[in-house]
C-alpha cells in the first residue's frame, strides 16, 4: 500500500510537472487598478480600460505556502555538507521539534492561455480559460517516523490525517460587474471546471503498534484516484496492489486528455466594493465555492478492519537493510486487513479564500491599503494581512509597495508594478521578496534555497489595453479623481 501510494502520487506530481500554471494571486495586486488581472481576485474590481485582452499563454502564476521554511528541512552535518530526510545522518528529532504534530505543504499553479474583458454601459464582462494544477499535502509526524527508522520496536505510529490531494483541471470563467448606484459595485464569476487527473487520500484511523512480540494494525483508510493512461494495476495474492501499468503518454495522447472535457465541476466567484466617499472605499470577495465530481479513469483502494500479527518471516541476506525489513513487516500486516479496489467516484473541493479591503485615496492617483486574506482547506486554515502604498498613473504605469504579515507572525515585503509601451500592458508582481538564499549541493544537485521563504506568490503577464481614458459619457476617472 505504501508503495503504490507514493507511485499513484509521483504520477499526479508527473502531470503537474507538464503543465506550466497559476494559484493564489499575490495580494500586490489587489490595488493595482489598471492591471486587468485584479478582476481575478475581487469580481466587482473592475478594470480601468475599456477593453483588455491577455496575451495568449503569457500570463502565469505560482504560489506555495508551507507550514516551515523550506530551509528547516536542510541540516548540515559535522562536514558542512547538506542533508535532506532522505539521507543517512539526518536528524529527525530536530525536524520533529519544528512540525510538531504534522505539517502542511500547498502549491498552486496556473496559467491563462486566454483572457479578455470589456465595459457595458451599466458593468464589466469578463472571460478567462485557465489550466490549473492544486497540490495539497497534509503530512503527519508518523509519516516522517517512517521514513526515520521503519516500525521500531514498542512505538505507535499514527497516520491520522494523512492527506495528499492534487487535481489538475480546465477552468472557464465568466463575470459581470454591475454599478447599482454610485457608491456600490456587485459581482458575481461562474466557473465551469472539467477534471484532467487527480488523486485523494482518507486516512481517518490508520495506526500501528509494535511491540517484542506483535504488531498490531488498525486501518480505516481510502485512496482514490482519477488518472488518465492507466493501463493496468497489477495486484499480489492477498489483493494489494503492487505496480501500475501505464501506456505510452506522447504528445498527442496528452493534449488529448489534456483537452478533455470530463469529470465535471462548478464554483463560484462573489465580490463587492463600497464607495463610502471621496477617501474612503471598502471592498470583500469570496472565491472558490465549489467542486469537482471524478467518475473517469478511476481506481481506489480502501482498507478497513484491524490485525495483530504474531511474529514475521525476515529474509536474513537483508538483515541490514532495516526499511525492507520494516516493509515487509507492514506488508504481512496490510494482507490481514480488508482491502478493497473498486472503481469509487469521488469529489475534490476547491479551498475558499475570503478577501477584505479598506482603501484610503491620498489623492486621485496615491493611495493607502489595507488588505485581509482568509483561506479556508479541510485541514488547515491561513491568515495573512497586507498594508500597501499604491501608485496608480492610469495608462502610464503603477506600482504597490506592501508589506505582509501571516498569522503567526512572520512578515516580508512585496512589490508589484505594472508598465505601458502604447497599448502593451507589461505587468509583474511577487508577494513575500525571499531577502537571502543560500546554494545546496544535495545528491551532486545545486539547489538554491531561501532561507526565509515559507510562501510566496508570483505572477507576470502581458495585456492589449484599449480605451484607457474612457468612454465620452462615462469617463475612467471619477470627478473626486480630477
Amino acid at each position: 500500500m505504501k508503495s503504490i501510494l507514493l507511485k499513484y502520487t509521483f504520477i499526479i506530481s508527473l502531470f503537474c510537472g507538464s503543465v506550466s500554471m497559476l494559484g493564489q494571486a499575490p495580494m500586490s495586486l489587489y490595488y493595482l487598478k489598471n492591471t486587468p488581472q485584479s478582476v481575478l481576485i475581487n469580481p466587482a474590481k473592475e478594470p480601468r480600460p475599456n477593453f483588455f485582452i491577455g496575451i495568449p499563454m503569457v500570463n502565469s502564476l505560482t504560489s506555495f505556502q508551507s507550514d516551515i521554511p523550506l530551509v528547516d528541512f536542510i541540516q548540515l552535518n559535522s562536514d558542512g555538507i547538506p542533508l535532506s530526510p532522505l539521507n543517512d545522518g539526518y536528524d529527525y528529532g530536530k525536524l520533529y521539534n519544528k512540525i510538531g504534530d504534522g505539517i502542511n505543504l500547498r502549491v498552486d499553479q496556473q496559467i491563462i492561455p486566454l483572457m479578455f474583458g470589456f465595459r457595458t454601459r451599466n458593468g464589466y464582462f469578463t472571460f478567462s480559460y485557465s489550466e490549473k494544477v492544486s497540490m495539497n499535502y497534509g503530512l503527519p509526524k508518523g509519516f516522517f517516523v517512517l521514513l526515520e527508522n521503519g516500525t521500531p520496536d514498542n512505538t505507535t505510529i499514527s497516520l491520522n490525517g494523512l492527506n495528499l490531494e492534487n487535481a489538475i483541471y480546465h477552468e472557464f470563467a465568466f463575470s459581470y460587474s454591475r454599478s447599482l448606484n454610485d457608491k456600490l459595485t456587485v459581482a458575481a464569476r461562474i466557473k465551469p471546471l472539467f477534471g484532467v487527473a487527480a488523486s485523494k487520500t482518507d486516512f481517518t484511523d490508520f495506526t500501528i503498534h509494535t511491540s517484542r512480540t506483535s504488531y498490531d494494525l488498525v486501518a480505516n483508510a481510502d485512496i482514490m484516484t482519477s488518472i488518465p493512461g492507466v493501463e493496468e494495476i497489477e495486484y499480489d495474492e492477498d489483493g494489494v496492489p503492487s505496480d501500475i501499468e501505464m501506456q505510452d503518454i506522447d504528445s498527442d495522447y496528452f493534449l488529448n486528455n489534456a483537452l478533455s472535457f470530463t469529470n465535471p465541476g462548478i464554483a463560484f466567484d462573489f465580490g463587492a466594493v463600497y464607495e463610502l466617499d471621496d477617501k474612503w472605499s471598502f471592498s470583500a470577495a469570496l472565491n472558490d465555492l465549489g467542486a469537482i465530481k471524478w467518475k473517469d479513469n478511476l481506481n481506489s483502494l480502501s482498507a478497513r478492519g484491524s490485525y495483530s500479527y504474531q511474529g514475521a518471516l525476515i529474509d536474513t541476506s537483508v538483515i541490514d537493510n532495516g526499511s525492507k525489513i520494516s516493509e515487509d513487516i507492514v506488508d504481512s500486516l496490510l494482507a490481514g486487513v480488508n482491502i478493497t479496489h473498486d472503481p469509487l467516484s469521488f469529489r475534490t473541493g476547491l479551498s475558499p479564500v475570503l478577501y477584505m479591503g479598506a482603501e484610503y485615496n491620498v489623492n486621485h492617483v496615491f493611495s493607502l491599503g489595507f488588505l485581509s486574506r482568509s483561506i479556508f482547506h479541510k485541514d488547515f486554515f491561513r491568515q495573512d494581512f497586507n498594508v500597501s502604498a499604491n501608485l496608480n498613473l492610469y495608462h502610464r504605469l503603477a506600482t504597490s509597495v506592501n508589506y505582509n504579515v501571516d498569522i503567526r507572525g512572520k512578515s516580508h515585503v512585496g512589490f508589484g508594478l505594472s508598465s505601458f509601451i502604447g497599448p502593451l500592458q507589461i505587468y509583474m508582481m511577487v508577494d513575500k521578496i525571499p531577502l537571502y538564499y543560500r546554494n545546496y549541493t544535495i545528491d551532486g544537485n545545486d539547489i538554491p534555497i531561501f532561507g526565509d521563504m515559507q510562501s510566496a506568490s508570483v505572477m507576470f503577464g502581458m495585456n492589449l489595453v484599449f480605451g484607457s481614458k474612457g468612454f465620452k459619457d462615462k469617463p475612467m476617472l471619477s470627478l473626486r479623481d480630477r
